[in-house]
């Protein structure tokens, strides 16, 4: 199985969905905070676990990501299936797509174990997209029937409904109550806004429980918004030494594994251009590289490495 690392390279925020929201802390408090309080308060938290396995037809892996925890509720097992939706565009089948995978959920559940009750399935769609999730929630609500024909029709058709979080109406930073979902779900909004160095000055000032979340964070960051620019950040922070210090350890970390990765696959541009990157320089073109050689690409890779450590290192 690729790493966490590896992951965030090619599809950043399904990999910081699914490596925050599998710990069953952070679990447990998005459940808490979205789920209503008359059900949230008849579930045992500390029953909660992850349920391997995902629903996703692969057409949509691009777009959707997926979670299943098991909960009890009293000698009730109750399933909490979360999708995790992140495309550009709202879509207008969601709720017939959310009965199929729900619908999967249970048959999986009746396979296993034949003859037994059904568990009941709570649906829940967590939207990162940059605007609004306009779609109705209702299943029957994608029908157009007309006059009294829908009365009659409705007794007939699925009931069926899912709950929503829509991130692009959420304040988290001001409305959420546990402080590392807090912080995530700040993380995810502003990195799809292209906004993570404003993030990264609310970040400085929160207190991270963990050198290895917050690690985690900045890797999302740095992977999903390559507008940030790692000495203006770096400048930013400089309040927080601690977090100063693992931005620019991080930064670094990134620009080895690029060179790493670019010595391997003999692309002496990649190296150059994540470097460039990385210090917020302007990227260079195919044009601009076009009649070099791989060692005289080397040779300007070379000469800003000596500039960034100079700039960073020496800090």
């Amino acid at each position: 199985m690729d790493t966490f690392e590896e992951r965030l390279a090619t599809q950043p925020h399904d990999a910081f969905f699914k490596e925050t929201f599998s710990d069953p802390g952070t679990a447990t408090a998005f459940f808490c905070q979205y789920l209503p309080a008359a059900l949230t308060t008849q579930l045992d938290w500390s029953s909660l676990r992850q349920v391997q396995g995902s629903f996703v037809t692969r057409a949509l892996q691009q777009l959707h990501s997926d979670l299943l925890f098991s909960v009890k509720a009293r000698d009730q097992e109750c399933l909490l299936y979360v999708l995790f939706e992140h495309q550009t565009s709202v879509d207008t089948q969601m709720p017939l797509r959310m009965l199929n995978y729900a619908s999967a959920v249970l048959l999986r559940h009746s396979d296993l174990h034949p003859g037994q009750p059904l568990p009941p399935v709570l649906p829940v769609l967590f939207h990162q997209g940059p605007n609004r999730w306009t779609v109705s929630p209702c299943f029957e609500d994608l029908f157009h029937i007309p006059g009294t024909l829908r009365d009659i029709l409705l007794p007939y058709l699925p009931k069926f409904r899912h709950a929503l979080v829509d991130l692009s109406q959420e304040d988290p930073k001001n409305t959420v109550r546990d402080s590392y979902l807090r912080m995530a779900m700040e993380a995810m909004k502003r990195a799809r806004m292209q906004e993570a160095q404003d993030y990264l000055d609310w970040l400085k000032k929160q207190d991270i429980s963990t050198e290895e979340r917050l690690l985690k964070l900045l890797l999302y960051l740095f992977q999903a918004d390559k507008t940030l620019d790692v000495e203006a950040v770096v400048l930013k922070v400089d309040g927080n030494p601690t977090l100063q210090e693992k931005i620019m350890s991080t930064a670094a970390a990134l620009i080895a594994k690029g060179k790493a990765e670019g010595k391997a696959e003999g692309e002496a541009t990649g190296k150059l251009r994540l470097l460039q990157k990385m210090m917020g320089v302007p990227v260079a073109t195919d044009q601009d590289l076009a009649g070099l050689s791989a060692v005289e690409i080397d040779q300007r890779f070379e000469a800003l490495e000596r500039e960034y450590e100079a700039q960073f290192r020496g800090k």
